[in-house]
């Protein structure tokens, strides 16, 4: 055999052993678990909108360069859509007509519309602000880590919860085409 077929057989091993051992680990993997909500559990325009010293950001309409000057400590990832600010400890994502699609907050700095911010208690502090009807995900036996959401395919407020802390929230919006 010459080395450039060994080097194919190995190749193939190789790949062979990295996908039988992916199909492996996902399928010892449990399943999460999804509760929809019990009714309505629709958010307001408000909620998409969170002010900061300088200004306000809308979700679903601010551009980036709005975003810029309300964050001047924030950087774009490469050339893509999307702009992290460290600092603020927030990450915003555009559509590619510059359009603010979803804004992740993970520092307790920022506060949603209705006095929510990382590091509050999911219950009672949050279902008292957003209602008890919010759909989640969960690993099975995981009682206080869930990623519950509030509205709908137009407008979402989800918050990462961990041990009944709120430790992410995501405001996402698909802007206007």
């Amino acid at each position: 055999m010459t080395s450039n077929a060994r080097q194919w057989v190995l190749l193939i091993s190789l790949v062979s052993v990295v996908i039988a051992f992916g199909l492996w680990t996902a399928s010892r993997s449990p399943e999460l678990e999804i509760q929809l909500p019990q009714g309505a559990n629709l958010i307001q325009a408000d909620d998409m909108v969170i002010a900061t010293a300088q200004g306000k950001v809308t979700v679903g309409e601010s551009t980036p360069e709005e975003v810029a000057a309300l964050f001047p400590t924030g950087k774009n990832l490469g050339m893509s859509t999307v702009y992290y600010d460290q600092q603020q400890g927030c990450t915003f994502t555009f559509t590619k007509l510059d359009r603010l699609k979803v804004m992740h907050i993970e520092s307790p700095s920022l506060v949603t519309a209705r006095g929510i911010k990382v590091g509050d208690r999911f219950d009672p502090t949050v279902i008292e602000a957003y209602g008890p009807n919010y759909g989640f995900a969960r690993k099975p036996g995981a009682v206080g880590d869930i990623d519950a959401a509030y509205g709908d395919n137009h407008g979402a407020v989800i918050f990462q919860v961990r041990n009944n802390i709120v430790t992410k929230i995501i405001l996402q919006k698909e802007p206007p085409r």
